[in-house]
């Protein structure tokens, strides 16, 4: 890891304060914020910390395209074409959608940042994958060199800095709340704790996988960031009492709903209540997950009222503006 290349994209750290209504709303008044959401380029977000390193290792390889593949509104298309204008780099961005008749939220900017953009209609994810390698050999084949966004164990290196800040700015937080999807972020979170000796207690809030199966994807990342080979098996034989024995860390899967971008009724509240309270946006998919999370943990006494708690915004607010169906419907009362 000490060979992995870095690049500075933005001012660090992210600005930490106290959510003083939204935490007497939830029973906890000792309640903070972590704001990856504002940071500078591309209307922030915690790619940013990811593409530091990523943009790192493509620029050590000399790279002269950066491939990235999403869906429609896309966070992680979005800042890659951010990350790309501002540090030099000619961006591609494969999506499996349809071309939309009209540019909105995440891919709007995404033409702003002069990303060239790939609409190979509504296929899987494999079917994507497939259609970027394809992508990736037609490049190299011309001349090009082209490094492909996908790398997650680099990826998780962005957010051993995000703990390490919370440390310097807040080290007297007893719980930290963040989101876990592909487990990239969480990992490197988790990962600095344990550097740090298992300092703070972490709550993983799942937005996608059952609670078993992202404790088994966040073993094989730690077992990386830990110095082991990516071919290391061990991480099979993880499991959920090694993850809070060794790192303090906890995994939550009771608020994910119906999986992976479907609101609950109760993160569609909590999404009002964050922005009828404290003036902050949470997007539908992560972060308002994470803040209903962060409020069952303190409504089941796992975390108790004054116990400073410090919760991550990720991002993806921008995405808010190409689903306007989603929230057209919140009640004001």
């Amino acid at each position: 890891m000490k060979n992995i290349k870095r690049i500075n994209l933005e001012i660090w750290p992210t600005p930490i304060h106290k959510l003083s209504r939204f935490g007497q709303l939830i029973g906890n008044e000792n309640t903070y914020i972590k704001r990856d959401d504002i940071s500078l380029t591309g209307l922030g977000g915690n790619k940013l910390r990811k593409l530091e390193y990523w943009l790192g290792e493509a620029r050590s390889r000399e790279a002269t395209k950066i491939v990235v593949a999403g869906g429609e509104q896309s966070n992680l298309v979005r800042l890659t074409a951010a990350a790309c204008a501002k540090s030099g780099f000619d961006c591609i961005a494969i999506h499996n959608c349809k071309r939309p008749a009209r540019f909105q939220g995440n891919m709007l900017l995404n033409k702003l940042f002069g990303a060239e953009q790939i609409f190979i209609g509504d296929v899987t994810e494999g079917e994507r994958d497939l259609f970027v390698k394809d992508k990736i050999s037609q490049l190299t084949k011309i001349g090009e060199v082209p490094y492909c966004i996908n790398n997650e164990e680099i990826g998780s290196l962005g957010y051993t800095n995000c703990l390490y800040e919370i440390d310097n700015q807040s080290p007297d937080t007893k719980h930290l709340v963040i989101v876990g999807a592909m487990g990239i972020t969480a990992s490197g979170f988790i990962f600095a704790n344990r550097v740090l000796k298992n300092k703070y207690t972490i709550h993983v809030i799942s937005v996608e996988y059952e609670k078993e199966k992202l404790i088994k994807i966040l073993a094989k990342k730690l077992l990386f960031l830990e110095g082991n080979a990516l071919e290391d098996v061990s991480w099979l034989k993880f499991d959920k009492s090694d993850l809070e024995k060794q790192y303090n860390s906890y995994v939550y899967d009771d608020y994910m709903g119906k999986g992976w971008g479907i609101t609950t009724e109760e993160s569609l509240q909590t999404i009002r209540e964050m922005a009828q309270l404290e003036g902050i946006l949470l997007d539908h998919v992560y972060n308002a997950k994470t803040f209903t999370g962060l409020k069952g943990l303190v409504a089941n006494g796992v975390i108790k009222n004054g116990e400073k708690t410090c919760i991550v915004h990720t991002g993806g607010a921008p995405a808010i503006f190409g689903h306007a169906e989603i929230y057209q419907d919140l009640d004001n009362s």
